[in-house]
């Protein structure tokens, strides 16, 4: 929407570079880290391994060749965290709707660090959403590609640099409850990813009783996100020993129908599926609940607040800025107390029915 477009644009002023007809020396202001420490390690790195050097440069500048076509410079720093991975996504969205670019038509995209052997948590997101389905195209490819047409000097005209992930509005107050409650960048980041999954105004699907229109009667939908190790991985902090009895006293709640969830076994569009189909969503704190992004309006989240995580406030406030409501729940070490995850999940429950909320 328009409001939400122009809170970007007031939200995203100063979070990230543009180099327009700037004269940039590669091993002097960006090794000096000018342009956040991520992009200029890996492009002097680059730079050192190749005859190749990118540059933004004046006109008058001496090249090769010229790329005139906006390019977006992204070094992501974990790739497989979903809450970090977002942090990344944020910026490129905030730099789209503030230069007023299209990812499939006026920007390329080009990821800094090296290629990976496994895809990131996000990858089906930055390749889906915002590169129009082509895999992911990375500079040191990039450069090479150029290098083998006896290309030694290319220059940039016009660079997008995006800034460091800790930097995101994600980030900032993740120590202290945010006084934000209703985020439109959020809004329209979430909105907008939807869109490009085809998922945003999806019919709930998991449950055929959901069909009912009267909200006071029909059954909610309650999923329960599994803390399970990743693919590739040992173990998992944070787990919860009493999951299986928490979630058999669920089932036994009136009019709902529970879902037991391990995402690290499915793909990103699957589960941004499943949890748009959701009413409640319950996890233990982890990245998993960086989902609340995509639940839609009426939804609730319960938090599972492991005691190493009593000051965190990641979730609160992300379901704050998405206008959802939120209870927590504390744990002690690495189990929690039934009846209190059954108390919160009931109220707010109780709260979705009586508003109506749909």
């Amino acid at each position: 929407s328009s409001s939400a477009a122009a809170a970007v644009r007031s939200a995203s002023a100063s979070s990230f570079y543009i180099l327009r007809t700037c004269p940039i020396q590669l091993r002097n202001e960006w090794n000096q880290g000018r342009f956040g420490p991520g992009a200029s390690l890996s492009l002097f790195q680059l730079s050192s391994g190749t005859n190749a050097v990118i540059s933004a440069t004046a006109a008058s500048t001496v090249c090769d060749e010229w790329i005139h076509e906006p390019i977006y410079l992204v070094n992501r720093v974990n790739m497989y965290n979903l809450w970090h991975a977002h942090e990344d996504i944020t910026h490129l969205f905030e730099a789209l709707a503030v230069l007023n670019l299209d990812v499939n038509r006026d920007v390329k995209l080009l990821f800094l660090e090296q290629p990976s052997r496994l895809p990131g948590y996000a990858d089906a997101i930055w390749q889906t959403v915002f590169n129009g389905g082509k895999d992911l195209e990375y500079m040191w490819t990039f450069i090479e590609s150029y290098k083998e047409r006896g290309v030694k000097r290319l220059c940039i005209k016009r660079s997008v640099w995006a800034a460091a992930a800790v930097s995101n509005i994600l980030q900032r107050g993740t120590q202290v409850e945010s006084k934000c409650k209703n985020s439109a960048v959020l809004r329209a980041m979430s909105d907008y990813i939807l869109q490009g999954f085809d998922l945003l105004n999806m019919k709930n699907n998991i449950n055929d009783i959901n069909n009912i229109n009267n909200n006071n009667n029909r059954v909610m939908n309650i999923t329960f996100i599994s803390r399970k190790p990743f693919p590739n991985h040992e173990r998992v902090g944070r787990g919860l020993e009493n999951e299986d009895s928490v979630i058999e006293r669920l089932q036994r709640m009136k009019d709902v129908f529970v879902l037991k969830v391990d995402f690290a076994t499915m793909d990103l569009r699957e589960q941004i599926e499943i949890v748009r189909n959701t009413d409640l969503l319950i996890g233990v704190h982890g990245a998993g609940l960086m989902h609340i992004l995509y639940l839609k309006p009426s939804a609730g989240v319960i938090e599972l607040i492991h005691q190493t995580r009593s000051n965190a406030y990641h979730y609160k406030n992300l379901a704050a800025w998405c206008k959802l409501l939120y209870e927590g729940v504390a744990m002690n070490q690495n189990s929690v107390i039934e009846n209190n995850v059954i108390r919160a999940a009931d109220r707010i429950i109780t709260q979705i029915r009586r508003k109506g909320r749909t």
